[in-house]
């Protein structure tokens, strides 16, 4: 019994190392595209509102507009071109543990806002 304890133990310890160092690169996606029912002026006021209300920092508030979300590990950046019924998001910039990647959870969570501040502008 003992014979196979220390090879089965010794296997089990290197899988575990292999685990633990190998890093899957999160691959970056090109700018999202959104379509919205609104003129660019109103758009553009719902998204920094969106933006505020999800507690992203504003970094500036021109065309596109510019904002990042820091929690943990994790860096969102986005750059927002807001057009005519239409905005652009591009996700260039962000990382998670150093890594480029694309904070898709907080673009959902973001759109959704987006979405609730179509009848806010109304």
């Amino acid at each position: 019994m003992r014979k196979y304890f220390i090879p089965l133990a010794i296997t089990a310890f290197m899988l575990l190392l292999c685990a633990c160092n190998s890093a899957v690169k999160k691959e970056q996606t090109a700018p999202i595209q959104y379509a919205v029912g609104l003129k660019k002026d109103k758009l553009h006021s719902t998204v920094l509102r969106s933006l505020a209300l999800r507690n992203w920092i504003i970094d500036d508030k021109g065309n596109p507009i510019k904002a990042h979300y820091n929690k943990g590990y994790q860096h969102a950046v986005v750059s927002i071109l807001v057009s005519d019924y239409k905005i652009d998001i591009d996700t260039k910039g962000s990382t998670s543990s150093g890594e480029p990647y694309t904070p898709k959870r907080y673009l959902n969570y973001l759109i959704k806002t987006i979405k609730q501040g179509e009848q806010w502008a109304m």
